[in-house]
Order: C-alpha cells, then structure tokens, then sequence
C-alpha cells in the first residue's frame, strides 16, 4: 500500500480540484482503517487455529492418560499384577 505522504503527494500532481482530492483522501484513510481490521481478524483466526490445535494435543494426552490409568486399574499394566484379596480381621 502507498504510504500517506506518495499518496498525497499523487493527489496534487494528478488532481486540481482540492474538494476532489479531500474525498479521495477520504476514502484512502476508509480502506487503510479497513485494511487495518482484515489483518487484525487474519490474526485472530490464526491464533483460534493454534488454540484449538492445543487443544486438540490436550484431549490426546488426557485420553492416553486415561487408557493408562484404566489399565492400571484392571491390572493390565507392563509388569504390574494386581490381585484383590479381601482384608481379614484375625485378631478375634
């Protein structure tokens, strides 16, 4: 985009009218604001994107830590064995 000073400056060497070039100068003000904004929201759907990535890669390592904690629960475990032996009370 051309910079406010080449711009005014183009408007004066191409345009005689002054009311001519205060409306251009209008509209140009008009679509760098707009410009503006579109980069703004380029920006904020990038950072969703990256959000909901992360969230993504959470939800994966939360299900395989629940895969874990299932297998462990059921004794299923690499190397763990887990019995269920009722406690006794002896001592009477």
């Amino acid at each position: 985009m051309v910079s406010w000073n080449d711009f005014q400056r183009e408007l004066q060497n191409r345009v005689s009218d002054s009311g001519t070039r205060y409306m251009l100068a209008l509209m140009y003000e008009r679509i760098l604001e707009l410009s503006k904004s579109q980069d703004a929201a380029g920006n904020c759907m990038v950072a969703m994107a990256e959000t909901m990535g992360n969230i993504v890669k959470l939800n994966d390592v939360q299900e395989s830590r629940l895969q874990d904690l299932r297998k462990q629960m059921l004794g299923e475990h690499d190397g763990v064995q887990l019995d269920s032996v009722p406690l006794l009370n002896e001592d009477d």
